[in-house]
């Protein structure tokens, strides 16, 4: 599994810049190295993400814990939207990229042009051993 810091140094510099003006706002000026520990720290964050997880309906939490759960293989699309109910399998796209972009998860494209989504090893550690798990 891919450790968050090591996703965030794959990142271009424009792309780095905007994860961290998200997380802290605009602040100017700012040296590469210090955008990369400040977003490093922020989004590596484990109450962060156990907060995140723990407001989650039953059907996306067992999304993320099947994303989780994966963890080199990774989970398309239409695997997911079997997960959900029925009624919600419209909202599963828009939860997973939120999620992504929010960098609970990553996803990357496949050979088949698909999406596959993965958890980062971070906070795998969180997910498993969750009671309801």
């Amino acid at each position: 599994m891919l450790a968050v810091r090591e996703f965030l140094n794959g990142l271009t510099k424009p792309q780095l810049k905007d994860l961290h003006t998200k997380a802290f706002g605009a602040q100017g000026l700012l040296n590469n190295a210090k955008i990369l520990s400040e977003t490093s720290s922020f989004f590596t964050d484990v109450a962060r993400f156990e907060s995140f997880y723990a407001s989650l309906e039953p059907w996306k939490r067992f999304c993320i814990f099947l994303i989780y759960h994966s963890e080199m293989r990774g989970l398309e699309m239409n695997e997911l939207r079997l997960a959900a109910p029925a009624d919600k399998r419209d909202e599963v796209e828009v939860f997973l990229l939120e999620s992504a972009k929010n960098l609970y998860i990553w996803r990357s494209r496949s050979e088949k042009g698909t999406y596959v989504y993965f958890g980062f090893e971070d906070f795998l550690k969180g997910i498993l051993l969750t009671p309801e798990n």
